[in-house]
């Protein structure tokens, strides 16, 4: 039986040992600690420190692709919610806190997805890449209202994303056919639209500018 409210951040990696260190270091300055951690390293080699996290699984488990890697993360999570964040984000020091305000606010909501913002401080922004080449890079803002997903908004993105992880269970888990693979093998994404329409269908999933 899951803890109410009870939280853990699942990350899928693979050769981006930077990037897991600086998310990594955001999850351990955050202002609420009460958070379990789930890393599931795509046979790649990683070297972060861990200390002070709670919960912690570190998977090293070789798997075929982004859908597999999360269907991993929720075979091991214990929480009633699991939040996939890219390894490549960056988040604020209240991101956790936020995410327990959404869901003691919005208990009866199945899932959210959140903004995901480019940040162009890391690398110089090329001049083809425009406004509208963004979703083409995961990059989502629907503005500053909360919205349904289905009727308002039309697609949310794996990168930011919390699910209750009963219903990712009940609803088949993510279909391995979609979703990225590595080794320029496949670029076919929205196994996560997939699930969350399904989901829809009964019951209530929301884009969330607040995390």
């Amino acid at each position: 039986m899951y803890q109410k409210g009870s939280i853990t951040i699942a990350i899928c990696t693979r050769d981006n040992p930077e990037y897991i260190k600086h998310l990594v270091k955001d999850l351990k300055d955050q202002s609420d600690k009460g958070f379990g951690l789930i890393i599931q390293n795509n046979g790649s080699k990683i070297d972060v420190d861990l200390s002070g996290l709670n919960n912690v699984i570190l998977s090293n488990n070789k798997c075929v692709g982004l859908s597999e890697s999360r269907n991993l993360c929720v075979e091991s999570c214990k929480t009633e919610y699991i939040h996939f964040l890219d390894d490549d984000l960056t988040i604020k020091e209240d991101f956790i806190s936020s995410l327990k305000v959404f869901i003691s606010q919005n208990p009866n909501v199945s899932a959210a997805g959140g903004k995901v913002l480019p940040d162009w401080s890391r690398v110089d922004r090329p001049s083809w890449v425009t406004n509208n080449c963004l979703v083409l890079l995961s990059m989502l803002d629907f503005g500053p209202e909360k919205k349904r997903f289905g009727s308002e908004v039309s697609w949310l993105v794996g990168a930011n994303l919390l699910i209750k992880t009963k219903k990712i269970i009940d609803h088949g888990l993510f279909k391995p056919y979609l979703g990225r693979i590595g080794g320029n093998e496949s670029l076919l994404g929205s196994e996560e639209n997939e699930l969350l329409h399904k989901i829809a269908n009964d019951e209530d999933v929301f884009y969330c500018p607040d995390f």
